[in-house]
């Protein structure tokens, strides 16, 4: 089996075989005495290591390099050979290609990716790389001096700088061989047909253009303008002008029956000598072909069609078509039954019968000529109604197609109920049915129509005075709405008019704030201020329920607590608690035995000695803050509110004392702030945030609290609704 070819600087012409070593033969001694003179170089040590030659080239120093399939390179010097393996700095040993360009490097393809050599050491373009990840299994440089890289599935090209992959389509198979034509296009021979690369897009020729094998080892090219295409079915030449100018593949074929031995290509047995002749390795030797000894065959194949059946069933179409001719019969119709259709068809061609291919397509059915093959018949199934051609051409061993197809009509005739008097007769049909139902349906709306006039217009009669009563009860409604409104606005002025003034809050308290939000216009929640002696008494209410029922329990409570101090002149908080507990269940009517209601407050209540810096807390459920030096203490009220309920006995208030320091920061409020939803998943604010709120800005004037704390309550609780009165009243001493 011959592998590779190569002619040196001496003209001596290199064979490389598989399994017999290469050998080496006087190409002038053949070329001008027809003479024979080989030598051979076997596997032998400290010579060729092995004697499958897969790839052959020469460097500058007129070297003879030699790739193996299993051993690496060997390196002959026209005296001895030295041999390169892993060991000596190669990185593959399976070598499948060797160039050596233009500068005198030697490019190695292998197994394992890609060596250079400058004549000194190996360098590996491999895995590192990124880019020669699998392997490389041909080399080619073109005119221009960039190196093409053939991979499994790649395909690189270098500048002399840089390693760049072309983009090439999905699934692209290993190529074997590169070639650039005359026109600057780049052919490829891979496993899946040729392909070539214009710059911009591939295309691929297989078997279906014509090509004999989708094997193809080598792709080169001759003098005369034609690629050689190597597969292992033969060798096929391609016309590249053809091609190129015609957009059009013309191929023809050499296999035994012209002398082609071996059948089977290899990917690096291809030679172009200096007389133009071809040398062509195969798995059975050395052809050689010689283009001035071709005749070429312009006599076109003779095309007829022998014979049509039906279900693959010779038929007699008397009654089918007018008359027979030659064997086929003329002006063919048949009917939509008889739908499957064999043509039997031959080629002619005296010099070459085996050679002869067919290409046929079926007008009004095919949408362009199916693939050229050597099968001399072909059968349509299931064919529609309608009018058809079939057209048939063959091609002679050269190549030489009909210029004029031969043609054969005929017609499959549609059943009745397809045929266009069928379908007049269904629109008739159709149309006539169609207007008797619109006319009856018309008849039936217009009934219909009126007697529903009829029934709105008693039902619009009866909405009118349905109308009128509404109107007159929406203007009392409207009325008492308004009355009611207006009280609760009086209301809002009764209860504002209890609150401390902003003066009496600055007289009596240097430095504080009030955050006051009430859900509705009147609210549950208020603050009370008083002053005795030394002692200034500030108030955190929450009253039960909100609007209305809350302002009124305010007011009551208002009057209590004011009671308490100035007539009876309590000064301790608990004490104040107690009897502000004693006289709301008196006026609610709550006793433990027959109360049936269970109205109260929680409250936060303050007492304040400036002079002394002293404090006193009374608390009902709601506690107080204090913060000193950066932390907060919190001293909770008694867990009961104020107020008498069912089965409960009147309760007795705890009374706090505390030390004050000057910095201290005092803070009472109701639970309106910490209950409110809002946020993004629409959850309480709570205490804890509260606390951490107050703690970051508690250093921060109180005017700027207020701010801060209404804003953020206002941003927590966004699109949804305030649930209840807000009151936070905070004191710096």
């Amino acid at each position: 089996t011959v592998m590779s070819f190569f002619k040196d600087s001496k003209k001596n012409m290199w064979i490389g075989t598989w399994g017999g070593g290469v050998s080496k033969m006087d190409y002038d001694a053949w070329r001008t005495r027809d003479t024979i003179i080989m030598h051979n170089y076997i596997q032998k040590k400290d010579e060729l290591p092995f004697n499958n030659i897969w790839t052959i080239c020469e460097d500058k120093k007129g070297n003879i390099w030699f790739g193996t399939s299993a051993h690496g390179v060997s390196v002959y010097n026209s005296k001895t050979f030295k041999n390169y393996h892993l060991e000596d700095g190669l990185h593959g040993a399976h070598i499948s290609s060797l160039l050596v360009d233009k500068k005198g490097n030697v490019w190695i393809g292998h197994d394992k990716g890609l060596d250079k050599f400058d004549g000194k050491t190996f360098n590996f373009y491999g895995a590192d790389q990124e880019i020669f990840t699998e392997p490389v299994s041909a080399i080619f440089e073109d005119n221009l001096g960039y190196l093409w890289f053939g991979c499994a599935n790649k395909i690189v090209k270098y500048d002399g700088k840089i390693f760049s992959s072309i983009t090439r389509p999905e699934g692209f198979p290993k190529i074997r061989n590169i070639t650039r034509d005359n026109f600057g296009y780049m052919w490829f021979s891979t496993d899946a047909g040729a392909c070539v690369y214009n710059g911009k897009v591939f295309r691929n020729i297989t078997e279906n253009d014509g090509l004999s094998s989708n094997m193809v080892y080598f792709i080169r090219p001759d003098d005369k303008g034609y690629l050689w295409l190597g597969t292992n079915n033969g060798i096929d030449r391609l016309d590249v002008n053809q091609y190129v100018n015609q957009k059009e593949v013309v191929l023809k074929h050499y296999g035994k029956e012209d002398g082609f031995i071996g059948l089977e290509c290899n990917q690096n047995a291809f030679y172009k000598d200096d007389d133009g002749k071809l040398w062509l390795g195969t798995i059975g030797g050395v052809t050689i072909y010689d283009s001035k000894q071709e005749k070429i065959n312009a006599v076109e194949a003779q095309t007829h069609i022998n014979d049509i059946r039906l279900f693959l069933e010779k038929v007699n179409f008397s009654k089918y078509a007018d008359r027979t001719i030659n064997g086929l019969p003329e002006n063919l119709k048949l009917p939509y039954d008889k739908n499957h259709i064999t043509f039997d068809f031959i080629g002619i061609c005296h010099s070459n019968p085996y050679k002869v291919k067919y290409q046929f397509m079926l007008e009004g059915f095919d949408a362009d000529w199916l693939p050229i093959g050597k099968e001399i018949s072909t059968t349509y199934s299931n064919l529609p109604p309608g009018k058809y051609t079939f057209l048939l051409k063959a091609c002679n061993n050269d190549g030489l197609w009909n210029a004029t197809p031969t043609s054969f009509s005929f017609e499959i005739i549609p059943p009745f109920w397809k045929r266009a008097w069928f379908f007049m007769v269904i629109i008739l049909l159709s149309v006539g049915s169609v207007f008797v139902t619109v006319t009856l349906r018309t008849r039936s709306l217009r009934q219909a129509q009126r007697l529903l006039e009829e029934q709105v217009s008693i039902r619009t009669s009866e909405l009118l005075e349905e109308k009128e009563k509404l109107q007159v009860a929406y203007s009392e409604i409207d009325g008492k709405n308004k009355d009611i409104t207006d009280s609760i606005h009086y209301a809002k002025r009764i209860q504002n008019a209890i609150l401390p003034s902003d003066t009496a809050m600055k007289q009596a308290l240097s430095e504080s704030f009030v955050l006051y939000q009430p859900k509705a216009i009147v609210s549950g929640d208020f603050y009370w201020l008083e002053k005795w002696g030394n002692q200034t008494f500030i108030a955190a209410v929450d009253c039960t329920g909100h609007g209305v029922p809350g302002a009124f329990m305010s007011i009551v409570a208002h009057n209590i607590l004011t009671q308490a101090v100035n007539v009876l002149g309590l000064t301790k908080p608990a004490l104040i608690l107690n009897e502000t507990n004693k006289q709301l269940s008196k006026k609610l009517n709550q006793d433990p035995e027959e109360a049936t209601v269970r109205d109260g407050m929680d409250i936060a209540l303050l007492a304040i000695n400036y002079p002394k810096l002293k404090l006193e807390f009374a608390g009902a459920n709601n506690p107080l803050w204090i913060i000193r030096n950066g932390e907060i203490m919190q001293v909770n009220g008694d867990k009961f509110p104020i107020g008498v309920f069912v089965g409960e006995e009147l309760q007795q208030f705890s009374n706090h004392e505390f030390d004050l320091q000057v910095g201290d920061c005092l803070y009472i409020f109701t639970d309106g702030f910490a209950d409110q939803f809002g946020g993004p998943k629409g959850k309480k604010f709570k205490y804890k945030q509260f606390e951490e709120l107050l703690l970051v800005n508690h250093k921060k004037p109180f005017s700027e609290q207020e701010k801060i704390l209404e804003r953020t309550i206002n941003e927590w609780m966004g699109d949804l609704e305030q649930i209840d009165d807000i009151l936070v009243i905070g004191i710096r001493i």
